[in-house]
């Protein structure tokens, strides 16, 4: 307890009853708005640690993607390279339901690979 007369037990638990209507709204009404009705109402863009220095056991490869989850992308990368999915680096899932780029990294013997099949999905 904190002492203070109208406090939660628990400061740290939000609960929506708390906030003040807008206008006197009642809760259906609701705003009135709409939240991502398009994907390219969402972008993400991945911005690395650090640019490739274009040497390495590694190719880095910024992918811009609408509609596919990353593990998709990552598997038809990894068909057209020939190379496993598993030696494909990923800083983490992107939203399918956005415009998204991310960097990926790929072992360099999928490097000429890339070359001779454009890397199209």
């Amino acid at each position: 307890m904190t002492g203070l007369p109208h406090a939660p037990a628990d400061p740290l638990t939000f609960r929506w009853s708390s906030l003040a209507r807008l206008g006197g709204l009642p809760p259906e009404a609701g705003t009135g708005g709409q939240l991502r009705t398009e994907p390219a109402d969402f972008v993400v863009d991945e911005l690395p640690l650090y640019l490739p220095q274009g040497e390495g056991d590694h190719l880095m490869i910024e992918l811009r993607k609408e509609g596919h989850t990353t593990g998709h992308v990552l598997r038809e990368l990894a068909r057209q390279l020939r190379v496993k999915d598993r030696d494909i680096g990923s800083a983490g899932q992107k939203d399918r339901h956005a415009v998204t780029t991310q960097w990926v990294s790929v072992p360099v013997k999928g490097k000429a690979a890339c070359r001779t099949s454009n890397c199209q999905a």
